[in-house]
C-alpha cells in the first residue's frame, strides 16, 4: 500500500503537468525588409498598426541576423 502512495505522490507532478496547455506559437517571417521598417521599431515613415499591436502583446527578436547573402543591397540607412 506505501509502494502504490509512494508511486502516486511521484507520479502526481506529471501528470498534473501534462495537462497544462502548451502556448500557441507564431513565427512571422517577412522578406526584402530592414530591421526598423516598422513603425514599432521607430521608423519615421512607416506605419504597421496591426504588426505594433502584435509586437506589444508579444516577444520581439530585435538582434536577429541572415547567416547568408541577401538577393539584394539594403537601401541606405541615414
Amino acid at each position: 500500500m506505501r509502494s502504490m502512495a509512494l508511486l502516486f505522490a511521484l507520479l502526481l507532478p506529471a501528470l498534473a503537468q501534462a495537462q497544462t496547455k502548451l502556448p500557441s506559437i507564431v513565427l512571422i517571417i517577412s522578406d526584402d525588409q530592414g530591421g526598423n521598417d516598422y513603425s514599432f521599431c521607430k521608423h519615421p515613415h512607416i506605419q504597421t498598426p496591426a504588426l505594433d499591436k502584435l509586437a506589444a502583446q508579444s516577444l520581439v527578436f530585435r538582434n536577429g541576423y541572415v547567416p547568408s547573402s541577401l538577393c539584394c543591397p539594403a537601401w541606405p540607412r541615414s
